[in-house]
C-alpha cells in the first residue's frame, strides 16, 4: 500500500527529531555533562531533557538555541540535516 504524503512527512519528521536528540546527547556526553546538569542550565526538568534526547518532543527554536549555547555550538550546527 502506498503511503500518502502526510504519513511520509510524519515519518521523516520523527526520524529528524530522533537524530537531533541523538546529536544533542552525543554533544552533551562529550562535554561530560549529565542530563541533570543540562536540565538545571535550561531551567527545565530532567524528564524534558530525556524527551528531547529521545526525539519525543518537537522543541521550540528558543529551547534549541539555549541547548546550543549550553553545548557551545552554533544553533545551525545543532539543527542541520
Amino acid at each position: 500500500m502506498k503511503k500518502n504524503l502526510s504519513e511520509v512527512q510524519k515519518s521523516e519528521n520523527k526520524l529528524y527529531l530522533i537524530n537531533l536528540g541523538a546529536k544533542i546527547r552525543t554533544l552533551r556526553e562529550r562535554r561530560n555533562m549529565t542530563m541533570t546538569k543540562m536540565a538545571t542550565e535550561l531551567k527545565t526538568k530532567y524528564a524534558q531533557v530525556w524527551r528531547i534526547e529521545q526525539g519525543e518532543v518537537n522543541s521550540t527554536v528558543l529551547i534549541l538555541r539555549d541547548v546550543a549555547k549550553i553545548l557551545k555550538v552554533k544553533l545551525s550546527h545543532l539543527v542541520k540535516d
